[in-house]
């Protein structure tokens, strides 16, 4: 399974890891790994159902939330997706806060903005900043976003252009 994900097969993984499940229910990985290929496939939705599988036989964890709010992103169903990223930051910072890394950050950030929710999504980008600030994608994702809505132009242009030193393409 591990490597027909790593072959970007994803289709194939999920294959394995469904038959994992069935022979080994609980082993609670298999589900998480099961999700990621569908995640990976673009099915957001066989994503959820896996995930709600889990949940139903295991206690919340992040990964699980985290998946489950990457699977609603795909779905355009962000105030969801907020919640279960809201979720995940609960039990990360209880069990294991270094999973609240600047990609998780961006990751808020990108639902909070598609949310329409700016001040929310700014928020969360200056934490992914805060954690790295050679962040090119949280730089340039806010700096955008700024100048879309035409406010804090000129930090926005410092952000903006940050992102391209760092990252030209």
């Amino acid at each position: 399974g591990t490597i027909a994900f790593e072959a970007k097969n994803f289709e194939r993984a999920a294959e394995y890891f469904n038959r994992t499940i069935l022979i080994v229910p609980d082993l609670e990985q298999a589900y998480y790994d099961l999700a990621a290929a569908h995640l990976n496939a673009n099915k957001g939705g066989e994503a959820l159902a896996v995930l709600d599988r889990a949940r139903e036989r295991f206690r919340e964890s992040f990964i699980g939330e985290f998946y489950s709010a990457l699977a609603l992103q795909q779905q355009k169903r962000y105030g969801d997706a907020i919640r279960h990223l809201t979720t995940a930051e609960v039990i990360a910072k209880a069990t294991d806060p270094k999973r609240l890394d600047h990609r998780f950050y961006f990751q808020l950030g990108a639902c909070h903005e598609r949310n329409r929710d700016y001040e929310s999504a700014a928020k969360a980008f200056r934490q992914a900043l805060a954690l790295n600030p050679e962040d090119a994608d949280a730089l340039n994702y806010l700096g955008y976003m700024w100048a879309e809505q035409g406010v804090n132009l000129e930090e926005a242009r410092v952000l903006i252009e940050r992102a391209l030193k760092i990252e030209p393409e």
